[in-house]
């Protein structure tokens, strides 16, 4: 289901999605046939809300996704998370007739899982929780979580003369 409008200065969306399992008919080495699960029972959901101000020179929003799969079959425990989780909120407020801007997010997200999904989930390439060069973080093969986060804050300037000034944090946990 999909639900979008604009009534007065809020705008808001939601979706939600739900697949079913699936299986797939396999054949063994031994010429066996079987069938097997190929996806899992998954909810996605993904919404939005965003409230202007000063007729759209001030704007405030949120939003929230979320995955949910059902991972009991042993085929998907130890390769898929089973929740994952993001959230945020977002700010930009224009100051002299637009020539100058402030913005921002903060948002975070959090993973969850088998030890084992967890574990490929660090020391894949977006984390690197193994990496020797880093004292601030540590692999951790028993955990079955993971949290993140990331934010800005910048300022810019229109007009003859612009640029544009940022300060930009994500954590290693951070799992888009």
């Amino acid at each position: 289901a999909k639900v979008t409008g604009k009534k007065g200065p809020w705008t808001m969306g939601i979706i939600d999605g739900v697949t079913p399992e699936e299986k797939a008919d396999i054949e063994l080495a031994d010429g066996t046939r079987t069938s097997s699960p190929v996806e899992p029972f998954t909810n996605y959901f993904a919404g939005r809300a965003r409230r202007d101000f000063r007729d759209g020179q001030s704007v405030v929003g949120g939003m929230v996704t979320s995955t949910v799969r059902n991972v009991d079959d042993d085929v998907f425990k130890s390769v898929l998370r089973s929740d994952a989780t993001f959230g945020g909120i977002d700010f930009e407020h224009s100051m002299q007739k637009r020539k100058w801007t402030a913005s921002g997010f903060l948002a975070g997200s959090r993973v969850t899982g088998s030890e084992d999904a967890i574990a490929a989930t660090q020391a894949n390439s977006t984390h690197y929780y193994q990496r020797p060069d880093a004292d601030y973080i540590e692999f951790d093969p028993a955990r079955t979580s993971l949290d993140g986060h990331i934010g800005e804050l910048a300022i810019s300037r229109n007009g003859g003369v612009f640029g544009s000034l940022a300060y930009k944090e994500a954590s290693p946990g951070l799992e888009l």
